[in-house]
């Protein structure tokens, strides 16, 4: 058994078959459907074929393209194509989204968003694909078109008016904040259990920014259904571990990587990234739950099963970027089912599906404190022995370039204009040299898992940022600053 990943990039879908095919034994070809972000619920992105394999592979050639047409140079495709029944459907740089012949490339439907936004407007951002849902009544394509869901017949790409309002959602509303403040978009599909269908999103990263609470809508009606509060409301678990600022307004804590289901249980899991202000937490001290977290969620109510928090008072933005990746571990001949979270820091976090708790052992460690008026950075961290990073801790002089002694001292000047130390060291007005930088490690596209040989496959970033704070100023006249308006100036 081999592995087979699909990939989607630019702005041309393409296709390639091995010139050996037709050499293929009967029985080792076939077709494998691909109907979900990812590949499956658990977000494996694992597939049991054998066609293509590591000694043809080279021997592959193009058999068809589709173009797009509606890129500009500026524009960005991060889709992966959902294949069912022989259809490919994709969506494109102006968030078109479009059906194809997986086997010609030929277009079978498009939907232009654009008719339907407000004011008509043509929408250029990232989104990483649609979600399928299969419907006695007709399947559907859910297409998210920044703060949109739009609900399409799958068969002819046509609106879906009875979904929602006049075809979509709007996810402005039912945050509990003013929809009019809320500033959000879907960057990765959400999922579906059941009628359920449930959505994260990506919200700003600095002051004023929109909670990035879970929410649930029915598929059929377009219903709200529930929502969980990523940012703890007053009663509910986890909001003690905030020290709340009256005039604050509190955002982050999303989910924008894409969730993943367990349908055995009904449950959905979901990992987020940092509360905001992302490098700045003086106006949220506290560990912060359930920012930096993963989640497993009732997928019908919402309620919440466990946690397990990543980072504590996130204040280098390092999100969790991929959704959680739902394994089952075969040791000593027993299976276990696992959840595995990769991370911006390198670190792979492998969870019992059932509670949440470690599978190998994770140390509580001492960290670096912060040297920044008004923050409190966390005292400590939690950092697992199994498996080991996989990218750098810390950036050191002996890791500089020693290529000729002049690039060295240039090297070694550059360095020692800021701070630098072990992982967690905050960011400081001199600036910190961050190993690895809120770029590294595991982002968005997450990994790929083997269940025949327990091996988890991932590409990561061994890339450093610097992080570097400015000090507030008075406003001209020493009028008076809210403390968001003082935020704003770090």
């Amino acid at each position: 058994m081999t592995k087979s990943r699909a990939a989607l990039s630019g702005v041309i879908v393409s296709a390639a078959a091995a010139a050996v095919l037709s050499q293929t034994p009967a029985g080792e070809g076939g077709n494998l459907d691909w109907g979900v972000y990812r590949g499956d619920q658990k977000g494996s992105q694992y597939a049991p074929l054998a066609q293509i394999h590591a000694a043809n592979v080279h021997r592959l050639q193009p058999v068809w393209e589709y173009r797009t047409g509606d890129a500009t140079e500026r524009s960005t495709m991060h889709v992966n194509p959902v294949v069912v029944n022989g259809r490919m459907y994709v969506t494109t740089p102006s968030m078109k989204a479009v059906a194809l012949d997986a086997a010609t490339g030929r277009e079978i439907w498009a939907f232009d968003p654009s008719r339907y936004n407000e004011r008509n407007a043509v929408i250029r951002l990232r989104n990483r694909g649609v979600v399928y849902w299969k419907n006695a009544a007709g399947d559907r394509i859910f297409h998210f078109v920044k703060d949109r869901v739009y609900a399409l017949e799958a068969d002819t790409g046509r609106l879906i008016t009875s979904f929602g309002n006049g075809g979509h959602i709007d996810l402005r509303e039912n945050l509990g904040v003013d929809p009019a403040r809320v500033g959000l978009e879907m960057t990765s599909p959400g999922a579906v259990y059941q009628n359920f269908l449930i959505v994260g999103s990506r919200v700003n990263e600095s002051y004023d920014a929109s909670p990035g609470h879970i929410r649930a809508y029915d598929t059929v009606t377009g219903a709200f259904r529930w929502i969980f509060h990523t940012i703890p409301q007053p009663g509910e678990v986890g909001h003690d571990t905030w020290q709340w600022v009256q005039g604050e307004a509190y955002g982050g804590a999303n989910a924008w990587g894409g969730l993943t289901v367990d349908e055995g249980r009904g449950w959905v899991f979901c990992a987020t990234g940092s509360a905001t202000e992302d490098f700045y937490g003086g106006f949220r001290k506290g560990r912060n739950l359930f920012a930096n977290s993963v989640l497993a969620l009732d997928a019908t109510t919402g309620e919440r099963k466990w946690h397990y928090q990543t980072v504590r008072h996130d204040i280098w933005d390092y999100d969790n970027p991929p959704a959680p990746i739902l394994v089952t571990l075969t040791t000593g001949g027993k299976p276990r089912d696992a959840v595995v979270q990769l991370t911006k820091m390198g670190f792979t976090f492998v969870l019992d599906r059932d509670t949440g708790e470690p599978l190998f052992p994770v140390h509580e460690l001492p960290v670096p404190r912060s040297t920044v008026p008004g923050e409190e950075t966390w005292p400590t961290q939690p950092v697992p022995v199994k498996p080991a990073p996989l990218v750098r801790q810390a950036i050191t002089e002996a890791d500089l370039t020693n290529i000729t002694p002049e690039a060295r001292e240039l090297a070694l000047k550059e360095f020692r204009k800021y701070v630098s130390g072990p992982l967690y060291t905050p960011p400081t007005l001199q600036g910190t040299l961050t190993m690895p930088g809120h770029l590294g490690g595991s982002e968005w596209h997450g990994g790929a898992f083997d269940p025949a040989l327990n091996v988890l496959y991932t590409n990561v970033n061994d890339a450093p940022t610097i992080n570097r704070l400015r000090p507030v100023h008075d406003l001209p006249g020493g009028a008076e600053q809210s403390p968001t308006q003082l935020g704003r100036h770090i």
